[in-house]
């Protein structure tokens, strides 16, 4: 089923194109944007932050090669410098390659904070 690319591209394209090539906002600043700032809206509180006690759910990118590749015609072009993806403190990806680890379990809204 076709996808729009942002559904693979959107951090890789901050970080490549927003915070390295136009510096239109920090490094630091657009990860606390992808990371904790959501899980403080959504209330997940075990995410977004390393800490101890904390999910470890990483993503391990290289700064000066992070960028997508995605478009219309080929929205799921594979991105670049996306090095190691963790979930559940388990690696899902390494350096492009999928681990086939069953890791993590399916989030759920919080009745507090989601209507």
């Amino acid at each position: 089923m076709p996808t729009h690319p942002r559904g693979y591209s959107t951090y890789p394209r901050i970080l490549g194109r927003f915070v390295r090539e136009k510096h239109l906002v920090s490094f630091e600043e657009a990860i606390r944007k992808m990371s904790s700032m959501p899980a403080d809206i959504f209330g997940m509180e075990t995410k977004g932050r390393i800490l101890e006690g904390m999910d470890a759910d990483l993503v391990v990118v290289d700064p000066e090669r992070v960028i997508d590749h995605g478009d219309y015609q080929n929205p799921y072009a594979e991105n670049e410098g996306i090095n190691l993806v963790f979930v559940a403190g388990q690696l899902v990806l390494d350096h492009g390659t999928i681990t086939r680890q069953h890791a993590g379990t399916i989030v759920r809204k919080n009745k507090k904070t989601i209507s």
